[in-house]
């Protein structure tokens, strides 16, 4: 199981060009990110004024993948793994005992 950041962008280009139209999918999104703070996303953020934000998410990379593909296409997004402290400490620790 992982940690990942989510960076994400609304792809406006999808979006409807009326207001009522586009706040009506604004909250058929918002209703997925709800549920899906109940199944492995632990954060989520959005910027206002520049249609992206972020989102943490924990678990596997198959849910990771799951989890995003229900928002394609209006959004896209940028993923990153996250390591703990322990984690980084190790990789450092490792990285110290290599040869150039």
């Amino acid at each position: 199981m992982g940690k990942f950041l989510m960076l994400w962008e609304i792809d406006l280009s999808r979006m409807p060009v009326n207001p009522a139209e586009r706040g009506q999918l604004y909250n058929q999104l918002l209703q997925s990110v709800k549920n899906d703070m109940k199944k492995g996303l632990k954060d989520w953020g959005f910027c206002v004024g520049n249609n992206r934000g972020h989102a943490i998410f924990e678990g596997s990379e198959a849910d990771l993948g799951l989890l995003i593909e229900q928002y394609i296409p209006y959004v896209r997004f940028k993923t990153y793994l996250e390591l703990d402290v322990e984690a980084t400490e190790k990789m450092s620790q490792a990285m110290m005992q290599m040869r150039r």
